[in-house]
């Protein structure tokens, strides 16, 4: 069993193409779940900046983050 915070998949272009998920201390490989079945659970919620369990607002990062990164792009 894996458990972590899902991401944006990891791509490796070889022949195929291989879709990774990246967790702390182990990878997924995708590409080895096709026709398989797979039950996914939600523990709860991590920003991927501040690591808080407070409720995920964009992109995965809570509201205070991700308003502090838009003010970062803006000024």
């Amino acid at each position: 069993m894996f458990e972590g915070v899902l991401r944006k998949m990891l791509v490796e272009l070889k022949n195929d193409v291989n879709y990774f998920l990246d967790f702390d201390v182990d990878f997924l490989n995708i590409n080895s779940l096709i026709k398989k079945k797979i039950k996914l659970k939600h523990v709860g919620y991590e920003c991927l900046n501040c690591k808080s369990d407070q409720t995920i607002y964009r992109q995965g990062f809570c509201k205070n983050c991700f308003l502090k990164s838009q003010v970062h792009l803006i000024g």
